[in-house]
C-alpha cells in the first residue's frame, strides 16, 4: 500500500545514489552492478550504489568479492540487507535512479515498485522487463550482462535531467494505471466469473 502513497522527486546534491533490490542468487545481476560501479568510480564519479535485499554475509557477495578481487567496489557499495516496506520506500525515494540488473526476470516486482514511485529506471532485457518498460519512454533498457552499456545508461541519466524527469513522469503514470487496485481486482473477478460460466 505504501508504494501508492509516495512519489519520487528529483534531488539536488553532490552525490549520486543508485538503488537496486536484489536477491542472493547469481542471476539477479550483483556482479554486473559491481563491475559497472567500479568503472564509474574509477572515472571519478561520486556515486553510491545501495542494494536492498543483500547483506555482506550473503554467499553471492562473498563469491563476487573472490571473483572480482580488487575490482570489487567496496568503498561506494552499500548493502542494506532486508528492509521493511517503508524503509524500502524511503531508500528508493532517496535515490536518483533505480537499476534492475537481472540476467533472468519475470514480471519484476522491484521494477514495478520503482515505477509506481516514479523513480527513473534502467533495466536489462532479461525476460519480462520488456512488458513493463518501453525503451526511452518510461525507462531505459540495456542488454543483460553488459557492463559498459549499464555504465553508459547511468551516465546518460546523470547528465540529462530533462530525460530523467520525463522517464520518471511516464513511468509513474503508466505504473499507476497498470497497478490500479480496483482495476486489478475487477479483472481478477471477471476471470473467475468467466471460468465459472464456461464450466456450466
Amino acid at each position: 500500500e505504501g508504494f501508492y502513497k509516495r512519489k519520487w522527486t528529483p534531488h539536488i546534491r553532490n552525490m549520486y545514489i543508485i538503488h537496486s533490490t536484489l536477491g542472493n542468487t547469481p542471476y539477479k545481476g550483483f556482479e554486473l552492478v559491481c563491475l559497472a560501479l567500479y568503472e564509474l568510480h574509477i572515472g571519478g564519479l561520486n556515486i553510491v550504489w545501495q542494494i536492498a535485499g543483500l547483506s555482506p554475509e550473503d554467499s553471492i557477495v562473498s563469491a563476487t568479492k573472490r571473483k572480482l578481487k580488487n575490482h570489487y567496489p567496496s568503498t561506494c557499495l552499500k548493502l542494506l540487507g532486508k528492509l521493511g516496506e517503508y524503509e524500502l520506500i524511503d531508500n528508493m525515494c532517496n535515490a536518483d535512479i533505480f537499476v534492475q540488473p537481472s540476467y533472468i526476470e519475470n514480471s519484476s516486482n522491484s521494477l514495478s515498485e520503482a515505477m509506481l514511485l516514479g523513480v527513473p529506471c534502467i533495466a536489462t532485457y532479461g525476460g519480462g522487463t520488456m512488458s513493463l518498460i518501453s525503451n526511452g519512454i518510461n525507462g531505459l533498457l540495456i542488454q543483460e550482462g553488459e557492463t559498459w552499456g549499464l555504465a553508459a545508461a547511468i551516465k546518460l541519466l546523470m547528465d540529462d535531467k530533462t530525460m530523467t524527469n520525463m522517464l520518471s513522469e511516464n513511468a509513474y503514470a503508466e505504473a499507476q494505471a497498470r497497478h490500479d487496485s480496483n482495476k486489478v481486482t475487477n479483472e481478477l473477478f471477471k476471470i473467475y466469473s468467466d471460468i465459472i460460466e464456461s464450466s456450466k
